[in-house]
């Protein structure tokens, strides 16, 4: 290499701007490699909720507080999305690019104010950790389902942290807190420690248990409106909040496999998923040495997490990367950079560390630019997961597509997806949610089991459609009810059974075709 453009490398490199804007474009690239292999390509029956939700939402119809059918998890993605929606951008590339965004926000916006402040190495590190995570890490926080709703609000305590004394920050911790635990919970992780270091200084204080009380009162009032709204039209809750009882026991068993709870949590060394906790606290006890009130909020922090173990719902995991107990320690790499913020590390040389550096960013970039089509191969081999189901948008498209010829052919008013032992609610759920939003003539839709639009379900309970379709209609006594009735079998595998000319309400037809028609099959 030419010596002088050697020094030049060498030179920009060892300025802090450049090293840091370095980090950002790579971290933002590995985002968008994830962007574009996975959440452009597959979407699943809850990212299409909230495909329906910003639509709803871009229209100005607010249905209800929360996630369609549920009596949590805001839809926040879905209101951040409506720029987007507003400039024509369609739902399907609107809502993964602010879901990718609201997963990347919290690294590259705590890294920025430290670096603002002169913070330079702690910067650096808020944005490496995120870079040398497992790609999995990456999927997961790219995903719309409100993982990351309450890590991107709590990304905000950085100015509370850094002016821990200032009576303002008593007021942003109170709102910041309440806002992201009511967002996700999982954001605690990150929150709590910031809450504890701020009390262990300020608790002579009267002044801070007011502010922070009173700042976090209106959240609380939102809560308690949008919990009532479910306790008043109990017709809209179709999945509640699962079981939050504590035991022991569950701490003893989880103990035995912590991999099911830390997998892709640990930077640079993927294999080692739990090691992150032990690393944590060992820089807690250091921290702790030098400042009592942040290394002791470290520890308690990771005591918090180990004790979480015992929640029944931390253990709501089927084993597989979109439905696994890891989204509930999603913010576990923020309390890694805010460990090693406190750590305050101040290298002697720091040309040798930008170096390595540089080194370690270039040779897990690469790993990861490599290989992230076949990890997102990996996961997406299998597509029906049980709870939640997961499909090629393009396939979706041309599911859709070939219905809609049906539809239009035939003169369909609604489309009744039925969901049984062959095709279960999630992945017929996908073009129930999904064709009425994909298509350009949205097909009037609705699901006989589990339908999280409320008011379509309570709308087409006792209307009269003149043609209706069955998709997945299993009828043995179809011969004895075509005597009374316009009815025919016009596809196969999945059935499609078309009722034209039709008298009877949905309910009627229910009974008369032997298909459930609820809320729920429990």
């Amino acid at each position: 290499m030419n010596t002088s453009l050697k020094q030049k490398i060498t030179s920009k490199l060892h300025q802090p701007p450049f090293l840091f804007g370095f980090l950002v474009v790579v971290l933002l690239v590995l985002k968008t490699i994830v962007l574009v292999n996975y959440s452009f390509e597959f979407t699943s029956n809850d990212a299409l909720i909230y495909w329906q939700g910003a639509t709803d939402y871009a229209q100005g119809i607010f249905h209800e507080p929360y996630f369609y059918g549920q009596n949590y998890n805001p839809m926040l993605e879905a209101l951040l999305a409506l720029p987007l929606i507003k400039l024509g951008v369609s739902v399907e590339l609107a809502l993964p690019i602010v879901s990718s965004f609201v997963g990347v926000f919290p690294f590259v916006f705590i890294a920025f104010v430290l670096f603002k402040r002169h913070y330079h190495y702690p910067a650096y590190l808020f944005l490496l950790i995120p870079i040398t995570l497992a790609t999995e890490y990456d999927i997961l926080t790219s995903l719309t389902r409100g993982f990351t709703s309450g890590i991107f609000i709590c990304s905000f305590l950085i100015y509370p942290l850094l002016q821990p004394q200032k009576k303002s920050s008593f007021y942003l911790l109170g709102l910041i807190c309440s806002l992201g635990f009511w967002f996700n919970a999982n954001s605690v992780v990150f929150s709590l420690p910031v809450c504890l270091y701020l009390f262990f200084l300020n608790y002579k204080s009267i002044t801070f248990y007011i502010g922070t009380l009173l700042a976090a009162l209106p959240t609380f009032l939102l809560m308690y409106f949008a919990n009532n709204f479910y306790v008043v039209n109990p017709s809209y809750l179709t999945h509640a909040l699962g079981r939050m009882d504590f035991y022991l026991e569950l701490i003893v068993e989880a103990f035995q496999h912590l991999d099911q709870f830390f997998r892709y949590l640990t930077p640079v060394i993927w294999s080692g998923n739990w090691l992150v906790l032990p690393v944590i606290l060992v820089i807690g006890y250091l921290i702790m040495r030098k400042n009592w009130q942040k290394g002791v909020s470290i520890i308690l922090g990771v005591i918090f997490i180990l004790l979480s173990l015992g929640v029944h719902k931390i253990h709501d995991d089927i084993g597989v990367l979109f439905l696994s107990s890891v989204r509930m320690f999603l913010a576990l790499p923020l309390l890694l950079g805010l460990a090693l913020f406190w750590l305050n590390p101040q290298p002697k040389n720091s040309r040798n560390w930008n170096w390595i550096i540089l080194t370690l960013v270039l040779f897990v970039g690469i790993r990861k630019i490599t290989t992230s089509s076949s990890i997102v191969e990996k996961h997406t081999q299998t597509t029906n997961f049980g709870p939640i189901a997961i499909k090629d948008i393009n396939e979706l498209q041309e599911g859709c597509d070939e219905l809609q010829h049906i539809v239009a052919k035939y003169d369909v008013d609604l489309v009744v997806y039925i969901a049984d032992w062959k095709i279960n609610a999630a992945e017929i759920g996908l073009y129930n949610y999904g064709c009425p939003i994909l298509e350009d003539n949205a097909q009037n839709t609705v699901m006989n089991v589990y339908e999280r639009r409320t008011w379509v379900f309570e709308e087409e309970k006792n209307k009269v459609r003149n043609n209706v379709l069955l998709y997945n209609a299993y009828v043995p006594n179809l011969d004895e009810i075509q005597k009374n009735m316009d009815c025919k079998v016009v596809q196969e595998n999945p059935t499609l059974l078309l009722i034209e000319n039709n008298t009877k309400t949905l309910s009627e037809l229910s009974e008369i075709f032997n298909f459930p028609y609820k809320r729920h099959t429990y």
